[in-house]
């Protein structure tokens, strides 16, 4: 899967598209299309309510989950292979693979702080929404959450071993 992400240039255009390729090896390459912009990790970044290496750490986290084939997709047509696998129900080697990555990342947040972090990375949910399930209220809501993510991020790029000197 490859990809250039949000980077400066591409941020200050506006709403931007990110193209990813996925090659499972044994159909042609899949193009995949997501506004960058519209992923709150990516809106708090750009506020600098989150720090690069907090945001390289959400990328990748989320990146992990959907190159696992964990993400619910709608097909138009039950023969088309959806998650990869030659029948389109068993998971490729990549996938496997990507799986494990991600179980042993998920493996080292707190059980606390996994709901509300991945509500976020992987669901895409806003700040605010997130707090209110964690039972605060207003503004409350979502300092919480963004807390809650901040303290995820930490965890999982220290368990990358991402730099602590990428640039803020």
């Amino acid at each position: 899967m490859t990809g250039l992400g949000a980077t400066p240039e591409r941020v200050a255009r506006g709403g931007i598209v990110d193209t990813v390729m996925i090659e499972d090896g044994w159909r042609k390459p899949v193009r995949v299309h997501r506004n960058l912009m519209a992923w709150p990790v990516d809106r708090l970044r750009n506020r600098k309510m989150l720090t690069e290496r907090q945001h390289e750490a959400a990328t990748w986290y989320r990146e992990q989950y959907e190159r696992a084939g964990l993400t619910q997709r709608v097909v138009a047509s039950m023969n088309v292979p959806v998650d990869g696998g030659r029948r389109g129900t068993e998971p490729t080697e990549a996938q496997w693979a990507a799986r494990r990555k991600w179980l042993a990342a998920r493996e080292v947040l707190p059980r606390p702080i996994r709901a509300p972090f991945e509500a976020m990375v992987i669901d895409a949910d806003d700040a605010s929404s997130v707090g209110a399930n964690e039972g605060y209220m207003g503004a409350r809501a979502a300092t919480a959450a963004l807390v809650l993510l901040r303290a995820g991020c930490d965890i999982v790029a220290d368990y990358l071993r991402i730099s602590k000197n990428v640039s803020q």
